[in-house]
C-alpha cells in the first residue's frame, strides 16, 4: 500500500527557517547564493506574496539555490560549497518523514512527530537542513 501526503511550501519554509536561525549555525555558514540576473542585489524576494530574505526564498526558486560551506572552524568541509536548491529541499522533507533502521523498517523519528504536528524546533530544523544536503545526519 502507498501513501502519499501533501506537504505546503510553506511548512517547508518554517522547517528552513528553523535551521537558518539557528539550528545549524554550530556547523555552516552561508558562503553565497546562486540566482537568477532579476534577483541580483535584492536582499528581499517576493515568493507568493510573501517577501522573504534570499537565505529562505532562493531554494524555492527554479535555478537558484543557497550555497553552504563548513563553520566548524576545522576546515572539514568540501572545497566545493553544500547546495540548497528545490531537489535538495525535497531529498531531506522525504528523509525527514520517512527515517528507516539499519534493517530498512520504516519509523516516525521525533522530528517526524515535531514537524507533522507543527512542533518543530531548531533541532529538527537542524535535522532537515542535513538530510537535505548530506542526505544524513553528520553532525550533533
Amino acid at each position: 500500500m502507498k501513501v502519499e501526503i501533501d506537504i505546503y511550501d510553506s511548512r517547508v519554509l518554517e522547517l528552513l527557517t528553523c535551521a537558518i536561525e539557528g539550528g545549524s549555525n554550530y556547523w555552516c555558514a552561508i558562503k553565497t547564493y546562486k540566482t537568477n540576473s532579476q534577483l541580483i542585489g535584492q536582499k528581499q524576494i517576493n515568493v507568493d506574496g510573501v517577501m522573504l530574505s534570499r537565505c529562505l526564498a532562493l531554494p524555492f526558486i527554479p535555478d537558484c539555490a543557497v550555497l553552504f560551506c563548513d563553520a566548524t572552524g576545522e576546515d572539514t568541509g568540501p572545497d566545493e560549497p553544500w547546495v540548497l536548491d528545490y531537489p535538495a529541499l525535497q531529498r531531506g522533507l522525504r528523509l525527514l518523514l520517512m527515517s528507516r533502521t539499519k534493517d530498512g523498517k520504516i519509523i516516525p523519528t521525533r522530528h517526524t512527530e515535531a514537524f507533522l504536528s507543527e512542533n518543530e524546533d531548531a533541532e529538527t530544523g537542524d535535522v532537515f537542513l542535513q538530510l537535505c544536503l548530506f542526505g544524513e545526519i553528520v553532525f550533533g
